[in-house]
């Protein structure tokens, strides 16, 4: 399995997704983002199938950093204690937000357990409507009338749009607002010894 890795702290993090220049469409379907696509050094998604094969075993324990870029180049945080894909579906567990790491506030928490959709596997809770299709992307949606988050949306070249369907972090910029990047990275918890 190849990665990226980024080194901080000393200690390295997975990158399983990043958001610079809109040089990649993330608008695909459920088996291009289970095997996944892009280009490691810049824009990709590391792929559904590999984020559950690392993080699915309940021995191991992952942390999630979200790192949001805007267009006048503010940087802002959101840290996840607990993170994992599991399922044949990809369920999202993104938990134990800590709301002293970053300025982005929480966007993931509300889709906790929340299955993967894209424009051909509709798996989100909203009727008659398929989120990865109304957005043009795939992500873990709840519902498509409020969507919290969406990493995986529509690039765009200017912050503010009408459309909903940018990369979207809602609790840092709110609903109308689509960022300039992003970059989704995990890495193994430290189980502190004594």
């Amino acid at each position: 399995m190849q990665v990226y890795c980024s080194m901080e702290s000393g200690r390295g993090y997975i990158v399983l997704q990043r958001r610079v220049d809109g040089s990649i469409s993330f608008h695909r379907n459920w088996q291009e983002y289970a095997d996944g696509f892009g280009d490691l050094t810049r824009e990709f998604w590391l792929g559904n199938e590999k984020l559950r094969t690392l993080t699915e075993p309940a021995s191991e324990s992952w942390e999630l950093v979200v790192t949001l870029t805007s267009f006048d180049n503010q940087e802002a945080r959101a840290h996840y204690g607990g993170f994992s894909i599991t399922g044949a579906t990809y369920d999202l567990d993104a938990s134990d937000f800590d709301s002293g790491a970053g300025q982005a506030g929480d966007s993931l928490t509300a889709l906790h357990l929340r299955s993967f959709t894209t424009s051909n596997q509709d798996n989100d809770n909203s009727g008659g409507l398929n989120c990865g299709q109304v957005f043009r992307s795939g992500w873990w949606f709840k519902k498509c009338n409020r969507v919290d988050s969406n990493l995986n949306g529509v690039y765009h070249s200017s912050p503010v749009v009408d459309d909903y369907q940018g990369i979207q972090w809602v609790s840092w910029k709110g609903r109308r607002y689509s960022l300039k990047g992003c970059e989704m990275k995990m890495r193994r918890n430290v189980v502190a010894t004594q």
